[in-house]
């Protein structure tokens, strides 16, 4: 069993089509389907019913969405995020067996919004969403900014829309 993660799914929001970054489209699709389609294709390509997949949040914005959620393979756990206003019934009907505000595995911690800076002395790691196509930087300006990797964004811009494993991710930041 190998655990995933991914975030900011927004399945069933069309102005995401519309959100951009740098000017340029965020996402590279111009119809809800061919997302939806896309977004689906990934996830199946590496999630075995047996694996577990946490949605660090923000996974639809449409009740009309939940079949597809449910039809996704995999044990789905849900850390919320800021746009998943919809009850926690209907989330387990759409198939999260559990439902988080926040996660800690092996001193990583699942959030949707990245942890506060002061915060990460009590944890070897953030991975986190919201962000969409953006990192948590370093603090400073200019040529000092670089990544801070003590965080890792898992938003489905940054995944390439597949869900990414927490031990692939662990080793890349040697957090253990």
């Amino acid at each position: 069993m190998t655990v995933f993660v991914i975030s900011d799914l927004h399945l069933g929001h069309r102005g995401v089509l519309t959100f951009e970054h740098d000017d340029e489209p965020l996402r590279p699709f111009t119809r809800l389907h061919e997302m939806h389609q896309y977004i689906t294709e990934r996830w199946c390509a590496v999630v075995t019913p047996s694996d577990k997949v946490y949605v660090l949040g923000d996974v639809a914005m449409a009740k009309s969405v939940k079949n597809l959620i449910a039809g996704l393979p995999g044990v789905k756990r849900l850390v919320k995020g800021n746009h998943d206003h919809f009850s926690d019934n209907w989330y387990h009907e759409a198939g999260f067996q559990r439902i988080y505000g926040v996660r800690q595995i092996n001193g990583v911690w699942l959030t949707h919004v990245p942890m506060h800076p002061c915060s990460m002395d009590r944890a070897i790691g953030n991975i986190h969403g919201h962000m969409h196509a953006n990192e948590v930087m370093t603090y400073g300006k200019g040529p000092n900014m670089r990544p801070d990797l003590r965080y890792f964004n898992c938003s489905v811009e940054r995944v390439n829309y597949t869900p990414v494993s927490i031990d692939a991710i662990t080793n890349e930041r040697k957090w253990r």
